[in-house]
């Protein structure tokens, strides 16, 4: 009997049940049940009666809605025509799958009055150009069922959760299906599960810990016959929680990288396949040019891990360093030719031979054949003896190809730029994850697809309020009373509350049992509540670690095994240095270790002009040379703008030779570097005029050595001042920040990355550095459009009105026992030789090259 299911996932594990039932019934062979998805089936039968009409792939779509947006007067005023046409792409959608009638619907904005219009204009030119949307293929069907091109199925059975909701598009072809003489009945739905547990956990880490170790003792001790349980874990988006996920279950299960097998896991829903490392080194030759190409991608792409075997990625690294000392910032493709040296291969100068010969513009299916040649150059995907995954992974990346030429007629001719922003469209319009050849029992999903997936074990991370009942719909194309009418869900909150309630219910049902967990504050510290959706009603408990410990196959270590020995002499291990250690700690041991203890330097990037190091340097000088003249607030206060301007003049005049030698730099750059930073401290000075406390600079660039928890230290306080306050005089510590920008929240103990001025307040540091004590600490941000005195103190909420305090933190003392503890922890922490690294922790640092971090390594620029 042909078995019609809600998703094809639900599909897939009722074939596998199917299967192992016959197994166990003794059969060795048997007749594959015929189930598929609603959506799948109806496609594939529509295109089993050869109609006449073209299926566009999802890009096309887009394409065709852009086309719409530029050709428009409207268009123009709009900063990105293709994210606008993403969401014109999901109002059509909408349309043709609740049958929205927009000739009778409201235009309460010029938006939703264009998007009337474009989609008229639109549907003519499909209908006379005989083409359809995946949306609009159950009319089709029924279209051609009704023609009698599509013979109705006798039997049907539909096997659906509760919680699913078929659209009217669905429901009208099973209509016309029961009318064409179908019988169709539902199957049962798997029978509720005992009550659920519902545990609550100090934090989202505990949480998803104790959610790894509940999936570990599930899997644990079973026969190697045995068929393993399924098991799920719904989460609200799979996407932001996949490497904390992944970090937790490797974790407990034993399970990473290095031991090179497949995971236990698997995500019901795949990455973009324009994540995958293969098409991410494809996309790097694609976007090559003959000239000024950044040093950025000639670095991922000679250091890619995907592209080169290994014979060749030693080569490739000494290239790119050659290339960055010599060449950067801007790169020819010349340059990778002369830089390789004689014995170098000869893919890179035909890489350059096959770029020069392009056109400015061709069509998209010219410059598949371009790009064809272009990989074909370097070896991409040609390698004889590719493992099964950069198999998998090129193929789906030619597939793309394919997909990209088909956009002809949509596009016209295009530039190399734009077809590779083109075919970045069609890798991200696909999930994939190379198939493996072992079983993956643990299934990670949405809360939608949980309620969707039958299930031995399930487990809802998660369950808070606001997860549960979800996102309302945000669509600014399509009036709300038009979608509310049509009864679309998360169009209005009555919508929105019913499917959240249904889909809860559903998740009890076909599992033997619910787990449902919250956190008391998730990973960015917002607190987060239960969900009251639950019926009947649960009772919420805490969980502790001694609830957990029975589950554990291997409990985290809160006291993990150093990575490596402990520090005995920091001084004869060459351990030595500024707050920049404590920083690094602060950010992460590892990082701290691979760069302090292995001494793992990260590269520096070439630049126009000054380095941001030389910049900060030359203003803090200059700072120091204007308060040495000053002294006081008092003799500030007497200045107008003229006169500040005289002194910083005074100031650059004799720091700049030394920081910009004529010999080094051209005059241009040094007459600009000059007026850009006597601008810079200029509007510091009057910024400080704002002070309302009279104050006396004590010292400036003071430097100090110390030891603190046996680390030895060198220390520069940048100013130190003296503040007449209201109780009398204070000492406030200064640090001047002339690059990004800082917040005082950096100083909190939960969230320490900023660790300088707390550190500057320790005892060790104050005797050190021969200050009596510290009232205050504070970030001087001088900068262009930040200029603001961030500080915490024991006497003002603020320095200068509007600028900021440390959030939550009102007890400056208590804010420095707190800080000062993390502190000396974490220094003991990296002299102990531990180098624990979190998830995440390394995004935007040079040192993330050695780690293996989803977070941080699928950032392609979407514009480029």
């Amino acid at each position: 009997m042909l078995t019609l299911t809600s998703t094809e996932s639900r599909a897939r594990i009722r074939r596998t049940q199917a299967a192992l039932a016959a197994r166990d019934a003794g059969q060795s062979v048997w007749e594959s049940p015929q189930i598929l998805s609603l959506d799948r089936w109806l496609s594939d039968t529509w295109a089993a009666s050869w109609p006449d009409e073209q299926v566009l792939h999802p890009v096309q779509e887009l394409a065709q809605w852009m086309a719409c947006v530029e050709a428009d007067p409207l268009g123009e005023q709009l900063l990105s025509s293709r994210s606008i046409a993403r969401q014109l792409r999901a109002a059509d959608r909408l349309v043709a799958s609740y049958h929205l009638n927009l000739d009778q619907a409201p235009a309460w904005t010029p938006e939703q009055a264009a998007f009337q219009r474009w989609h008229r204009a639109l549907a003519s030119e499909r209908q006379a150009r005989g083409e359809l949307t995946q949306a609009a293929l159950p009319q089709a069907f029924v279209q051609r069922l009704q023609a009698g091109a599509i013979q109705a199925p006798a039997t049907l059975r539909l096997d659906l959760s509760s919680a699913y909701r078929l659209s009217p598009a669905q429901q009208q072809a099973l209509d016309a299906l029961a009318q064409a003489g179908t019988h169709i009945e539902s199957a049962p739905t798997g029978g509720a599960c005992p009550p659920p547990e519902a545990r609550r956990f100090a934090d989202a880490q505990q949480e998803r810990i104790a959610c790894a170790q509940a999936m570990a003792a599930q899997l644990r001790d079973l026969d190697a016959a045995a068929t393993p349980p399924r098991l799920v874990i719904a989460v609200a988006n799979p996407d932001t929680e996949r490497v904390a996920l992944n970090d937790a279950l490797q974790t407990t299960l034993g399970i990473t990288a290095a031991h090179r097998v497949p995971p236990a896991w698997r995500t019901d829903q795949p990455p973009q396949l324009a994540d995958n490392p293969w098409a991410a080194a494809a996309l790097d030759i694609l976007s090559l040019r003959l000239w000024d190409n950044s040093l950025s991608q000639l670095s991922r792409l000679l250091l890619s891990g995907a592209l080169w075997s290994a014979e060749r990625r030693l080569d490739c690294a000494r290239l790119e360093r050659r290339l960055r000392e010599r060449c950067a910032p801007r790169i020819h493709l010349q340059d990778l030719v002369t830089q390789s040296g004689p014995d170098a291969p000869a893919c890179w100068q035909q890489l350059r031979g096959v770029v020069a010969d392009e056109p400015r513009q061709a069509s998209p299916g010219e410059w598949v054949r371009h790009f064809q040649r272009r990989l074909e150059a370097l070896g991409w995907g040609a390698a004889p003896d590719q493992a099964s995954a950069a198999w998998q992974s090129a193929e789906a990346v030619r597939e793309a190809l394919q997909q990209l030429a088909v956009l002809d007629r949509a596009l016209g001719a295009i530039s190399q730029t734009a077809a590779v922003s083109w075919l970045r469209e069609c890798l991200r319009a696909r999930r994939f994850a190379p198939r493996v050849e072992a079983l993956q029992p643990i299934v990670i999903c949405d809360f939608a697809a949980a309620a969707e997936l039958p299930a031995d074990h399930r487990w809802i991370l998660g369950a808070d309020e606001a997860g549960v009942l979800g996102r309302r719909l945000n669509q600014p194309f399509i009036a709300r009373e038009l979608l509310g009418e049509a009864q679309v869900p998360g169009a209005t909150p009555t919508t929105q509350l019913a499917a959240a309630t249904a889909l809860t219910r559903a998740w009890g049902e076909d599992t033997q049992s619910l787990t449902l967990s919250v956190a008391d504050l998730d990973d960015t510290g917002a607190e987060r509540r239960p969900t009251q959706l639950i019926d009947p009603p649960v009772e919420w408990t805490a969980a502790t670690a001694s609830q957990q410990a029975h589950t554990a196959s291997a409990p985290l270590d809160m006291q993990p095994e150093p990575a490596l020995p402990a520090v005995e002499d920091p001084l004869a291990e060459g351990i030595r240095g500024g707050t920049g250690l404590l920083k690094a700690c602060a950010q992460s041991l590892f990082a701290a270790m691979a760069q302090y203890r292995i001494g793992a330097e990260p590269l520096d990037e070439p630049g126009h002009g000054l380095s941001p190091l030389l910049q900060g340097q030359l203003i803090h000088a200059v700072l120091a040379a204007v308060w040495e003249q000053l002294g006081d607030s008092q003799r500030l206060q007497a200045l107008d703008e003229a006169a500040i301007r005289e002194r910083v003049a005074s100031a650059l005049d004799s720091h700049l030779p030394d920081t910009m030698p004529q010999s080094r730099f051209p005059r241009f750059v040094i007459e600009a570097e000059r007026a850009r930073i006597g601008r810079l401290v200029i509007a510091w000075m009057l910024h400080e005029q704002r002070r309302s406390e009279p104050f006396t600079v004590l010292a400036h660039e003071r430097s100090a050595e110390l030891v603190f928890e046996g680390l030895p230290l060198s220390l520069r306080v940048d100013r130190l001042d003296r503040v007449l306050s209201r109780d009398g005089e204070r000492l406030l510590i200064i640090d001047y920040k002339t690059g990004k920008d800082v917040k005082p929240g950096g100083w909190q103990a939960d969230r320490l990355n900023e660790p300088q001025l707390p550190l500057y307040a320790t005892p060790e540091a104050l005797a050190a550095l021969h200050i009596d004590r510290a009232d205050g600490i504070a970030f001087a941000h001088v900068h262009a459009y930040r200029r603001r005195l961030a500080s915490a103190t024991n006497w003002a909420a603020r320095l200068i009105d509007g600028d900021p305090t440390p959030r939550g933190q009102s007890d400056f003392d208590e804010l420095l026992t707190q800080t000062h503890a993390r502190l000396r922890w974490l220094t003991q922490a990296f002299l102990s030789g531990q180098a624990d690294y979190t998830p995440g922790s390394l995004k935007d640092s040079p040192l993330a090259v050695l780690v293996r971090d989803e977070a941080i390594h699928d950032e392609t620029d979407a514009s480029s």
